[in-house]
């Protein structure tokens, strides 16, 4: 079996366990010989620094809780591994569980995750991601009760960068932002009221950056950067 399976008597002390156990939490040769009580394998993984002194009481509360039906939980270990855990009780009021190495899993669904929040070009966040960690703030602001500002930036000029040229160009950027809750609640409203900013800030002549007052229209905010336009090497 790949899987460690351990078996606790109705006094939380090991009776049966299977070698893969010891393996997956790396116990010294013999510690499992005389059947040790639960409580002296947490204290050894918690010295192993298998998890802190919070988790340990919950690794416990855990152990003294019988367990439902469907009873599972994912535990981290040291290195990066992931077990999945899985709890069954039995008629004498024991406990046997199966510990899973599911690491390999797990790297593959946080690739997969990754790659769907990134630029496959530049591996720089995209919109996803964006939006969520925007839903992330905007929740921060309305639980703390303080504004979430959110400021879009478009280069100025960039397409004929992009099409023509290769060596040194200086271009500028235009800003538009909008300040949660003021002029919105969720990402969309924001998001719409920050590119009607960042629409004005162009039309008053690019350079600049422009918000979005409560009443919908765009008001100045330092019309002008005070430091030089930016430069893009090809």
């Amino acid at each position: 079996m790949d899987q460690g399976v351990s078996v606790l008597d109705g006094d939380l002390k090991f009776v049966a366990w299977y070698p893969q156990y010891e393996r997956i939490f790396d116990l010294p040769q013999g510690f499992m010989k005389a059947g040790p009580p639960f409580e002296s394998i947490v204290r050894y993984l918690h010295s192993a620094g298998y998890f802190g002194q919070r988790d340990m009481e919950e690794r416990r509360q855990n152990a003294i809780d019988k367990p439902r039906p469907g009873d599972a939980f994912e535990l981290p270990l040291p290195g990066g591994r992931y077990l999945d855990v899985r709890r069954s009780g039995l008629p004498d009021g024991g406990i046997v569980t199966t510990y899973t190495d599911i690491t390999e899993r797990r790297r593959a669904e946080n690739l997969t995750r990754l790659l769907g929040m990134q630029d496959p070009l530049t591996q720089l966040a995209n919109r996803a991601q964006f939006l969520e960690n925007l839903v992330a703030a905007i929740g921060e602001g309305a639980w703390h009760n303080f504004q979430v500002g959110l400021m879009i930036i478009d280069l100025d000029h960039f397409k004929p960068v992009n099409d023509t040229h290769g060596l040194r160009i200086q271009i500028g950027g235009s800003i538009g932002n909008a300040f949660f809750p003021d002029h919105g609640r969720s990402p969309n409203a924001l998001i719409a009221k920050a590119a009607k900013a960042l629409y004005t800030a162009k039309a008053a002549g690019r350079n600049c950056i422009r918000r979005i007052e409560s009443i919908g229209t765009a008001a100045s905010l330092n019309t002008r950067w005070r430091k030089p336009n930016m430069a893009i090497h090809l």
